[in-house]
């Protein structure tokens, strides 16, 4: 089990039944009021890992914003902010395990992400093809794959002088293996919630999404919280 995972989630992996609601502080206080820190939850929940420029181009807020509501949801352990390699990396409080970090924070990569949807797109190809695609240096296109060998997500095949990549079934079956942990983390989001002077009212719950209503009277929002990061890892 994760150091990062709080005891309210280990409880709910444990038994989901069972579920205590994580403890109150004030950070909590109606922290989804803020229509921009909604967004950026719901955004990392499909997206862990995402760069903050990037939550920003994509919600048209500056960096800055971003940054201090960012900074509001780690305080409410709504997000966890971890130095991965030479940049700090955000994701959703109990959404994946610590050995699953990788796969996101490489995948945060835009120009990864692109080469990768290519090979599964292409499959086959050789590096000097990828390479002529994406109009990149043979050495630049290995420097962008080998981090997803290296993770898992290609493998490599040598035919003669030449390399063909091949994507895996990698985030297939990181998705297939993760229900508990995907069950949990819905029950631990509703809880947490109420826990935070919300009235949660599910809208809809399916195993990769949960659509939630929150607020009091004429001060109602919708939340739309992606579960399954790994079916929606290639979505943007």
């Amino acid at each position: 089990m994760s150091k990062n995972v709080g005891k309210a989630l280990e409880s709910a992996i444990k038994d989901p039944d069972n579920i205590k609601s994580p403890g109150k502080t004030s950070e909590d206080a109606r922290i989804f009021e803020n229509n921009i820190r909604r967004n950026i939850f719901s955004l990392l929940t499909f997206h862990p890992c995402l760069g903050m420029k990037d939550i920003s181009d994509i919600l048209n807020v500056s960096d800055t914003t971003v940054k201090w509501h960012i900074g509001k949801l780690v305080a409410s352990e709504y997000l966890v902010e971890r130095k991965f390699g030479h940049k700090r990396s955000v994701w959703p409080e109990g959404q994946i395990d610590d050995e699953d970090v990788n796969v996101f924070c490489v995948l945060s990569s835009k120009k990864t992400k692109a080469l990768f949807i290519k090979i599964i797109k292409d499959p086959g190809m050789t590096q000097k093809e990828y390479a002529s695609d994406f109009d990149m240096t043979h050495q630049g296109l290995s420097i962008i794959v080998n981090k997803l060998i290296g993770i898992g997500l290609v493998s490599v095949m040598s035919e003669g002088t030449h390399t063909r990549y091949y994507p895996t079934r990698l985030l297939a079956e990181l998705s297939e293996s993760k229900y508990d942990r995907t069950k949990a983390f819905r029950d631990f989001i509703i809880e947490k919630l109420r826990s935070g002077g919300e009235n949660p009212k599910i809208i809809k719950s399916s195993n990769d999404r949960l659509i939630l209503e929150i607020g009091h009277k004429t001060e109602i929002h919708v939340m739309d919280i992606g579960l399954d990061p790994f079916s929606t890892a290639l979505e943007i």
